[in-house]
């Protein structure tokens, strides 16, 4: 589908509103066609700042092509992306693991990622 190809070059320059508007001919981005018509949909309604449009087409994609690699990732990706995990990710950000008084200046990723190497114990 040329309008599909011209939608999702246009996402890949970054250039959203401009594939937004091109895209209305294509209809509502619930009903955009296969597995593809559907992840498109997803990462323009999530760069255009919807998430529930976002959520809903790459949910409704892996219901419907489980298997697709494309489709696969973006899933996933949105898992992460979720509200539980960003929650989990500040609640950790505040835990005191050994070495951070030692260590401040590998901040998170640090805290994260302790072993223990240079605790005080």
């Amino acid at each position: 589908m040329a309008e599909l190809d011209n939608v999702e070059a246009l996402v890949e320059d970054g250039r959203y509103l401009t594939a937004f508007e091109l895209s209305k001919t294509l209809g509502p981005m619930e009903t955009w066609p296969d597995a593809r018509g559907q992840v498109l949909a997803h990462r323009l309604a999530n760069h255009l700042g919807n998430p529930t449009v976002s959520r809903h087409c790459i949910r409704r994609a892996r219901h419907r092509w489980p298997n697709d690699p494309s489709v696969h990732y973006y899933y996933w990706l949105e898992r992460t992306n979720s509200r539980r995990f960003v929650r989990r990710w500040l609640e950790a950000r505040d835990l005191e693991l050994p070495g951070d008084r030692r260590y401040p200046e590998y901040g998170l990723s640090a805290r994260l990622c302790s072993t223990g190497v240079g605790s005080a114990s």
